[in-house]
């Protein structure tokens, strides 16, 4: 076994030791941070919307023929157009922030022998993952078994319509930088699916 590649026994998982130790080593399984820009940059951003330039057009063009109410009015709504499009960003981006930091979104994962519900950020490579109907998939993850395993995957591909998997023949990965190879085993159980 490489001591870069992720690796698990089947029935039982990986231990609490070696999962701290991968946590430490890779990170936590958490999407990268939005890029918050400056006040300056979201303010250009607005100005070079390009009704806002027409509309500055329309106020150039209003000015240099006399009529400088209408030009005025112009400016006036683009100052407040500008304005509330700015204060509604912040805010939105304010709730955002609070609802991410509210959710956990979690995993079951086998630790130890037994099936645990983790945190998302706190799944490692090499961790075994059990799926259900209307799971989140947290992580990239390879099929082990599956049945009756279908995915939303429109946001990815812009397929309308969810995509059957399957789990097949795991052939042997080719040797990659610890940084870049993420294998993550992924287990589809479909018993609460069977229960209702």
């Amino acid at each position: 076994m490489a001591a870069d590649r992720p690796s698990s026994v089947p029935n039982l998982g990986l231990t609490s030791t070696e999962a701290e130790v991968r946590l430490a080593r890779f990170g936590p399984n958490e999407p990268a941070a939005p890029q918050h820009y400056s006040l300056l940059r979201d303010l250009w951003h607005a100005i070079t919307n390009p009704l806002i330039a027409i509309l500055l057009l329309a106020a150039f063009l209003s000015a240099s023929l006399g009529e400088r109410t209408d030009a005025a009015i112009i400016v006036v709504i683009i100052v407040l157009s500008t304005t509330i499009d700015l204060v509604q960003a912040n805010r939105s981006q304010g709730a955002v922030q609070k609802l991410q930091a509210q959710v956990a979104p979690t995993a079951t994962v086998l630790r130890d022998g037994t099936w645990k519900e983790l945190r998302r950020r706190d799944v490692v490579p090499g961790d075994i993952v059990r799926l259900s109907a209307g799971d989140l998939v947290p992580a990239d993850a390879r099929l082990v078994q599956a049945r009756d395993l279908y995915v939303q995957q429109s946001a990815l591909t812009g397929e309308s319509l969810p995509i059957e998997k399957e789990a097949t023949r795991m052939q042997p990965l080719p040797r990659l930088r610890p940084a870049t190879w993420f294998s993550w085993a992924l287990r589809w159980s479909a018993e609460r699916q069977r229960q209702r």
